[in-house]
């Protein structure tokens, strides 16, 4: 990696970033639209995408916003719910104290569900 122009070598694995937007009409959830990038800089974690997706999320809300953000990675709900605290002590701490600058400038309110991605089979 070129530290000094921040640009990666071809040979290193890229994450993608996504983000899908969903609502409910009547009883039916529908796909309103979705957006999908590849995670900027050198450090190319599942993690740090993740965390990327929220941010990209927050930075783009308009003021006021109400936004539940619903992902399947712990991590990134438990570092959340940690506050500014949890943010300090990350590996991806300039993306979480970039997530609340973004939620008290804009005066948003934010909530962070874990699912698992493992589903159980019910009979």
């Amino acid at each position: 990696c070129d530290w000094s122009s921040d640009v990666c070598s071809s040979d290193l694995r890229r994450c993608g970033v996504g983000v899908a937007k969903i609502k409910q009409i009547d009883d039916n959830i529908v796909f309103d639209f979705g957006v999908y990038l590849t995670l900027p800089g050198c450090i190319q974690t599942v993690p740090r995408s993740e965390a990327y997706a929220l941010l990209a999320v927050l930075e783009h809300a308009t003021n006021g916003a109400s936004i539940e953000f619903i992902t399947d990675s712990k991590i990134l709900s438990d570092t959340f719910s940690q506050g500014v605290s949890g943010a300090d002590r990350s590996k991806n701490d300039d993306l979480f104290r970039n997530m609340h600058h973004f939620i008290q400038s804009k005066a948003l309110s934010v909530t962070v569900l874990w699912i698992s991605r493992i589903l159980k089979k019910t009979s």
